[in-house]
């Protein structure tokens, strides 16, 4: 910085809605602190050559471009970046820490903090202590520390962060070091096998010869690195990393972009901690990944839960820490042509307990949408368990919030109510309890049309299923009678007055999908009744199902059509007896229907 830039005036001064200062005039770019305009002056050597040969002297790595960044918004993100190029450290202060004796505590700070970090240059500024670490993962680990630690006078330690230049005493990589890595990277490539060996460079014999250390924990080493792959070889396949004192993953991000080919990364007898670093480097296509050595594998004693973690990263692992694994599973393309197997609307398991439940649900659901539904007492056992939970929706409306209010009150949703006590009053014990309640729940009228039944468990002496439908609410204050979905859940056992006697009953209450909403009473239908429909000699009835035939029946009933156009319409609709009804009404308001399907 020249000497006109360094007296202080009134222009120096910080204003917060304006740039930046230290800026280095001429056009030059100060990366890290440190200029590179000179690099490529000087002779190349191996298979990094090109790197530095098509570097003209005088020009800058960015001049190699032309003008690709000469307009618009780039340059002015070009000119920020090379504004605040040198600021690649952080710098942690913490007020009055000169108080405190440095080994506590940094101790006290280590014993918190999530990530391992090594303090650079520690000193005091006045009565606050002050050091470096050079990356901002660290600087945030750290930052998430304050307050967490108190001293012993009772005080809570504050620990600030913000982006610095590097320290004096640890210089950014300059032209000569950068040489001399890419002449060592060079001898450590393999171009017959695409491998690059970086095994404990720390103790390089090459660089420690010309006195320059090279731990690959250092972000600002890993990083050159990367990038001298990505300039020179970015079809490797093999990266050896091994031995490298590497506590963290995170700077291996730019691998999948900068080296996409790579197959095999050997990063053992380092110190990874956590299977979450692994996410740094997840988008690798790796096929062989070698972490033995780490803590993160001894420090895991379910070796099937260390392999899921892996294989969870790297579905097509082939090898983990030189043990071949099972080869994955990866579903096939199937294409866009498959045909899938139709949808079942119902799943009763067999015929017989289709039978059972078609009655019941059909006596149920007629006592429960009439005025009076003391009769329930009858199908529930002395010991039942009622719940209601209702949702509305995060984003719903205010008027779907409307309508659930008067069933949110009494809703048990456990992921909201923590009180054990309210937990216990909104849970509805004893058959007398249950019935009280739902005697007291708003009139509706269910779309028996719109039910589907599913069969989650069958035994003897018990059956599980669910019942999801629709019903309106014919007593709400906004006099619209809005649609409401529902899934109840029910527990039996067998009765031989009612055919299934209710142990629990869960009932589940949600605003309609959008389909719901188009099909709902479209046309009325009554829960599928097992007995057979009578239907004239040589219509194709043979092989319906009890369930098919009660929709054949009403729909002779509902449509007034013979039994062979009924059961026409049903079959080629695919049974769904609502698409079905639409169907008919629509073929019937323009006369498309002849004269003889009303022949009977």
């Amino acid at each position: 910085m020249g000497d006109e830039e360094s007296r202080p005036g009134r222009s120096d001064r910080f204003n917060p809605y304006g740039g930046r200062r230290g800026r280095r005039k001429g056009g030059q770019r100060d990366h890290q602190g440190g200029s590179r305009d000179d690099r490529g002056g000087g002779p190349s050597h191996g298979i990094f050559a090109r790197a530095v040969d098509s570097i003209a002297p005088g020009r800058s790595r960015n001049d190699r471009h032309g003008s690709r960044d000469s307009k618009g918004s780039r340059d002015n993100r070009r000119d920020n970046r090379d504004r605040h190029s040198d600021e690649t450290w952080w710098k942690v202060t913490i007020p009055y820490g000169k108080r405190h004796e440095k080994e506590w505590l940094l101790t006290a700070i280590r014993n918190i903090c999530s990530v391992p970090f090594q303090v650079v240059d520690y000193h005091f500024i006045q009565n606050a202590a002050a050091f470096y670490v050079d990356d901002q993962a660290t600087a945030d680990a750290l930052r998430d520390v304050t307050k967490r630690i108190t001293a012993k006078s009772g005080h809570k330690v504050v620990i600030q962060t913000r982006p610095s230049k590097p320290p004096q005493n640890h210089p950014v990589m300059d032209e000569k070091t950068i040489q001399l890595l890419k002449e060592t990277m060079s001898k450590r490539y393999d171009p017959s096998t695409k491998q690059l060996n970086l095994s404990n460079m720390f103790h390089d014999e090459d660089l420690k010869a010309n006195k320059i250390q090279m731990p690959l924990n250092k972000p600002s080493n890993m990083g050159e690195v990367i990038k001298v792959i990505a300039e020179n070889i970015p079809e490797i396949l093999v990266l050896n990393l091994s031995k490298n004192r590497m506590y963290s993953l995170q700077t291996l991000m730019d691998l999948a972009s900068k080296a996409p080919a790579l197959k095999y990364l050997d990063i053992s007898d380092n110190a990874v901690k956590s299977e979450q670093e692994l996410d740094h480097i997840k988008g690798l296509k790796l096929e062989e990944l070698n972490l033995r050595g780490n803590p993160l594998c001894t420090s895991n004693r379910d070796t099937s839960l260390y392999i899921s973690a892996v294989r969870k990263r790297f579905p097509r692992l082939l090898k983990l820490d030189g043990e071949a694994m099972p080869a994955p599973i990866i579903l096939p393309d199937i294409g866009e042509t498959t045909a899938l197997p139709p949808i079942q609307k119902s799943f009763m398991v067999t015929p017989e307990i289709e039978g059972v439940l078609t009655k019941f649900i059909e006596h149920f659901y007629n006592v429960f949408d009439s005025s009076n539904r003391q009769p329930l007492l009858e199908a529930y056992h002395e010991q039942v368990r009622f719940s209601l939970t209702a949702a509305a929706g995060a984003n719903a409306p205010a008027h779907i919030r409307a309508i659930f209010s008067q069933y949110i009150r009494d809703s048990r949703n456990l992921l909201r109510i923590d009180d054990g006590n309210l937990r216990v009053k909104l849970l509805k014990q004893g058959k007398l309890a249950t019935v009280a309640f739902l005697n007291e729940m708003p009139q509706m009228q269910h779309d028996t049309s719109s039910f589907q039944v599913d069969v989650s468990r069958a035994e003897p002496n018990l059956l599980a299923f669910t019942v999801h439908g629709v019903f309106k609410d014919v007593q709400n204050k906004s006099g619209d009678q809005p649609l409401i979905a529902f899934s109840r859940f029910f527990i039996t056992v067998p009765n031989p007055a009612t055919g299934c006697l209710i142990v629990n009953d869960e009932l589940c209450l949600r605003p309609p999908t959008s389909n719901q909403k188009r099909t709902a009473f479209c046309i009325a239908a009554p829960t599928p009744s097992p007995s057979p429909v009578t239907v004239p000699v040589g219509s194709p009835s043979q092989g319906l199902t009890p369930e098919q035939q009660a929709m054949v029946q009403q729909f002779i009933l509902d449509s007034e059509m013979n039994a062979d156009w009924s059961l026409k319409c049903l079959q080629e609709n695919n049974w769904d007896y609502p698409a079905s009804g639409q169907v008919f009404l629509q073929l019937k308001q323009n006369g498309s229907i002849p004269p003889e399907a009303f022949v009977k």
